[in-house]
C-alpha cells in the first residue's frame, strides 16, 4: 500500500516538480534501504515490491530523464546495487519476451542519457554530482557489453568535455569522475578502445593542466592505456597505433614545470608520483629523452621557482615528487647525474636534502648508493654555506642563516639514514659495486660534515654572551643535540666520537634558558649511554616535519626580502 500511494502521489504532483522530486527521492531512498535489508536479489516479498516499485518509476518517467533526475542528488551505492539489479531483470525479461530490445539495452540508456544532459550544461556545479554518480553506476552496474556506438559516444562526449573545461575554475569541478569512466570503459573493450583513448588523451590533457587530478585516476587510465596498446599490436594485421598517454604525461608535467600554465601543485604531484612508480617498476613505458626533459625542468624548478600565495603542505609534497622523478631519470641515464651534479652555481643544500628525502622514503637502494657517490659534491656545497655564514659575525644572525643551518642539519640526518638504508644486509647483496659497511660509510660522512659544523659551535661558544646571537646559538645547540639523538637512535658508532662530549661540555657552561639547559642535561645522558634514545617518534617523521617548517620559513623571507626590493626600486629616482 505504501509503495502505490507513493507512486500515485509522484503522478499526481507531476505539476509541481519541487514537490514531486522531494516525495521521489525520498521513497527512492526509504525503497533503497528496504530492498538491501532483505537482500537485493531475494524473493522476500518486500525486496520483490520494492524492486517492482522502482521499475514502475522507471517505466512511467522514462520519457522525462528520470536517470538524469536521480543522479541530480548524490545517489549511494546501495542505490546503485538495486538499480542494477532492476535494470537486469528487466532486460531479462525483454530478452525472454517477442519484443527483444536491440542496440543499445536499458543500462547502456542511462549512460547516454547522463551524458547527454552533462553537454548540455554550462556551469560545472550542474555536473559534478551526476558525473559522480555516473562513475559509481559505470564501475557497480554496467561498464561491460557496450555497443560501438555508445563508445563512440562516450570519445565524443571527453573530446567536448575537453574544450568545455578550460573555462571551468579549478576549484567548482572535478575532473576525476569522467576519467575514471573512461578507464573502466576501456579496460573491458580493449578491442573498440584506441579511439575512446584517443579522446580519452585530449581530456586527460586538459584537466592536468587545470583541475587537481588524483594519482589513482591517473595510474588506472596510463596502466589501461598500456595493456590496451599491448592487446591491439599483438592483433593480427591490426595497424600498429602509439599509445599517447604516456607522452602526454610527461608534457604535462613540463609545462606545469616550466610555469606555462596555472600550476596545480596536488596534480604535478599526482602526475609524478605516477611516472617515478612505473620507471621504478621498468615497465618501459616512457621514453628516456622524455623523462631527461621533465627531469631537467624539475631540477630548474627546485633551484629558482618562487611559490605563489602561500606555501602549502601539498607544495612541499609536489617538491619531493620532483626529486623522485630527477632520482629515476638518474637510473635511467647517468647524463641526469651529471646535470644535477654540473650546476653552474652548485646544487643548492635545500636541493641535496629534497632528493635525499627522496630516495629514503621510495626505498629504492640503487638510487641511494648512486646518491651516495655524489657525497663529495654535496660536501662542497654545505661546507661553502657554512663559509659564508661565518666570514663575516653579523651573519650568524640573519635570517638567512637560520634557514641554512636548519637544512644543513636536516641533510646530515638524512645521510646518515641513508646510510643506514645502503648498508644493509639487502641492499649490499644486491646493488652491484657498493661494498663499504655502515661503519666506513659513517667515517667518510663525519669527516665530510663535522669540520662544518665544528666551526658552527666554535662561533656559538664565542658570541654567547650578546644577545643579538642568542636565537642563533640556540639553533646550533639544538641541532647538536638533535644529532647527538639520531646517532644513538641509529647506534651508530660515531656516538664515540670523543670530540662530541668535549663540544657538549662548552655548550653546557653556556648561559643559556633553563628549557635548553635540561636539553643538554638530557643530551649528556644520551652520550654517556646510562639512558636511550626516548623518542616514540620516527627520525624520518621528525625531519620531515622539520624541513617542512624550514620551507614555509625560507619562502616567508624571501618573499620579504622580493618586497623590500621592490619597494626599493619603486623610492629610487629615475636618471636621464
Amino acid at each position: 500500500m505504501i509503495f502505490s500511494v507513493g507512486q500515485a502521489a509522484i503522478k499526481q504532483l507531476q505539476g509541481d516538480k519541487k514537490a514531486a522530486t522531494s516525495i521521489f527521492h525520498e521513497y527512492i531512498s526509504v525503497t533503497t534501504s528496504v530492498v538491501v535489508e532483505h537482500g537485493v536479489s531475494s524473493d522476500h516479498m518486500l525486496a520483490v515490491r520494492g524492486r517492482e516499485f522502482f521499475e514502475n518509476i522507471l517505466i512511467q518517467f522514462s520519457s522525462q530523464r528520470i536517470y538524469w533526475v536521480l543522479f541530480k542528488f548524490p545517489c549511494s551505492p546501495e542505490f546503485f546495487a538495486v538499480l542494477g539489479q532492476v535494470l537486469r531483470d528487466r532486460i531479462k525479461a525483454s530478452a525472454e519476451s517477442s519484443t527483444g530490445q536491440q542496440g543499445e539495452n536499458m543500462r547502456d540508456m542511462v549512460v547516454r542519457e547522463v551524458l547527454s544532459m552533462v553537454l548540455e550544461r554550462r556551469t560545472p556545479e550542474e555536473v559534478i554530482v551526476p558525473l559522480k554518480n555516473l562513475s559509481l553506476y559505470v564501475e557497480i552496474v554496467h561498464h561491460t557489453g557496450y555497443p560501438d556506438a555508445l563508445i563512440l559516444f562516450l570519445g565524443s562526449t571527453l573530446a567536448s568535455m575537453a574544450t568545455q573545461i578550460a573555462e571551468w575554475r579549478p576549484s567548482n569541478f572535478d575532473a576525476n569522475h569522467l576519467l575514471k569512466i573512461c578507464a573502466l570503459v576501456a579496460q573491458h573493450h580493449k578491442a573498440q578502445s584506441k579511439d575512446l583513448l584517443f579522446q580519452g588523451e585530449k581530456y586527460l590533457r586538459a584537466a592536468l593542466h587545470r583541475f587537481n587530478v588524483d594519482q589513482a585516476s591517473i595510474s588506472q587510465l596510463l596502466q589501461i592505456s598500456v595493456t590496451s596498446h599491448r592487446r591491439l599490436s599483438r592483433m593480427p594485421g591490426a595497424p600498429v597505433a602509439a599509445n599517447h598517454i604516456p607522452d602526454a604525461l610527461l608534457d604535462t608535467a613540463s609545462i606545469l614545470l616550466k610555469g606555462r600554465v596555472r600550476q596545480q601543485a596536488q596534480t604535478l604531484t599526482s602526475l609524478l608520483e605516477t611516472v617515478c612508480q612505473s620507471l621504478a617498476m621498468k615497465e618501459g613505458i616512457f621514453g628516456t629523452e622524455s623523462v631527461l626533459s621533465a627531469a631537467t625542468e624539475g631540477l630548474a624548478y627546485l633551484q629558482e621557482h618562487r611559490t605563489e600565495g602561500t606555501y602549502k603542505d601539498f607544495d612541499f609534497t609536489a617538491n619531493l615528487a620532483i626529486a623522485k622523478l630527477m632520482i629515476q631519470a638518474v637510473n635511467l641515464d647517468s647524463r641526469m647525474m651529471a646535470i644535477v651534479t654540473g650546476q653552474e652555481n652548485g646544487l643548492s643544500v635545500r636541493v641535496w636534502a629534497l632528493l635525499l628525502h627522496a630516495v629514503i622514503t621510495s626505498f629504492w637502494s640503487e638510487s641511494g648508493v648512486v646518491l651516495w657517490r655524489t657525497l663529495g659534491r654535496f660536501s662542497q656545497e654545505y661546507n661553502k654555506n657554512i663559509q659564508k655564514i661565518l666570514i663575516v659575525p653579523q651573519n650568524l644572525a640573519s635570517d638567512v642563516a637560520s634557514i641554512d643551518i636548519n637544512l644543513a642539519t636536516i641533510s646530515v640526518k638524512l645521510w646518515l639514514l641513508l646510510i643506514q638504508q645502503i648498508c644493509n644486509k639487502s641492499a649490499l647483496s644486491t646493488v652491484m659495486g657498493h661494498n663499504m659497511d655502515r661503519e666506513q660509510c659513517e667515517n667518510v660522512l663525519w669527516n665530510e660534515i663535522w669540520p662544518g659544523f665544528e666551526r658552527l659551535l666554535q662561533r656559538s661558544v664565542i658570541v654567547a654572551e650578546f644577545d643579538e646571537y642568542q636565537a642563533a646559538v640556540n639553533l646550533i645547540v639544538q641541532s647538536f643535540i638533535d644529532i647527538i639523538h639520531l646517532l644513538r637512535h641509529l647506534q651508530s658508532s660515531l656516538i664515540l666520537d670523543s670530540k662530541l662530549r668535549i663540544y657538549l661540555d662548552q655548550v653546557k657552561a653556556l648561559k643559556l634558558s633553563d628549557s635548553m639547559t635540561n636539553k643538554i642535561a638530557r643530551a649528556s645522558e644520551v652520550l654517556r649511554g646510562t639512558t636511550g634514545d626516548s623518542s616514540s617518534t620516527s627520525p624520518l617523521k621528525t625531519i620531515r616535519r622539520d624541513f617542512l617548517a624550514v620551507e614555509k620559513i625560507g619562502w616567508e623571507v624571501r618573499r620579504r626580502a622580493e618586497e623590500r626590493e621592490a619597494r626599493r626600486h619603486v623610492r629610487e629616482p629615475t636618471m636621464g
